[in-house]
């Protein structure tokens, strides 16, 4: 038996290691159209709803101060943004439509549209989910962190295998977990990340100090507003 035993050991120590071989291929793809995610930052502990149906997109965001929840609205066809404040769930102050050309307009929020409606109606996914995968080749501010790193590398994305740790759920969808904390890609954060393999989207985020977000709600075929980002329409219901 002492013979056996080490060779049993490492038996199951090479299952093990099979089972968290990774084979797939990584490749962000955001949806374009009826979707509906909800996420929580996981160091403020504050919410964030955004969804998008036809030439519609609203976010409420919680700010955590005397303004309550932050809820906008854009209209990509009609190019008009709205926007309200409420400490009230759901709201009881009208949208407030900002329009360019002197409407309702407040010296604050002229320009609404144009300055803070998404710029690309196809990739309005909120940021913190694509940044895992997202690659710019320009000037751009705002980068991609680990994916963007393989590119400025010349790294392929076969590469992400290194950090493969197996398979999770998070928020009901079976994920790619990466583990990048004990070897940070170059110039970004260790943190771990789970990663839905139908399309790039992080599902979830956590560094080693805690920080990070968690997707609560995942629809990806929505297909009518709910109370959480058009309240103004459940007020008389």
């Amino acid at each position: 038996m002492k013979k056996i035993l080490p060779f049993i050991l490492w038996m199951v120590t090479l299952s093990a290691s099979a089972q968290t071989k990774f084979t797939g291929t990584y490749q962000l793809n955001q949806p374009k159209d009826c979707w509906h995610i909800a996420f929580k930052d996981l160091s403020t502990g504050l919410s964030t709803w955004a969804g998008r149906i036809g030439e519609k997109y609203a976010q409420a965001t919680e700010s955590g101060d005397e303004q309550g929840t932050i809820y906008q609205r854009f209209n990509f066809k009609t190019r008009r943004g709205y926007q309200c404040f409420s400490m009230n769930a759901p709201i009881t102050a009208p949208m407030k439509h900002f329009d360019d050309a002197g409407g309702d307009t407040d010296s604050g929020f002229v320009h609404f549209f144009k300055d803070y409606a998404p710029e690309d109606p196809d990739a309005s996914i909120p940021w913190e989910l694509v940044e895992f995968g997202i690659v710019t080749t320009g000037d751009d501010e705002q980068r991609g962190t680990v994916m963007q790193r393989f590119h400025n590398l010349g790294w392929p994305a076969s590469k992400l295998a290194q950090y493969y740790v197996g398979d999770e759920l998070a928020c009901g969808v079976k994920c790619w977990k990466f583990d990048t904390r004990k070897k940070p890609v170059s110039g970004s954060v260790g943190a771990i990340y789970w990663i839905d393999p139908s399309n790039g989207l992080c599902l979830k985020q956590q560094a080693s100090d805690g920080s990070g977000f968690e997707v609560f709600i995942y629809d990806l075929q929505y297909q009518e507003w709910t109370i959480d980002l058009y309240p103004e329409a459940f007020l008389d219901k």
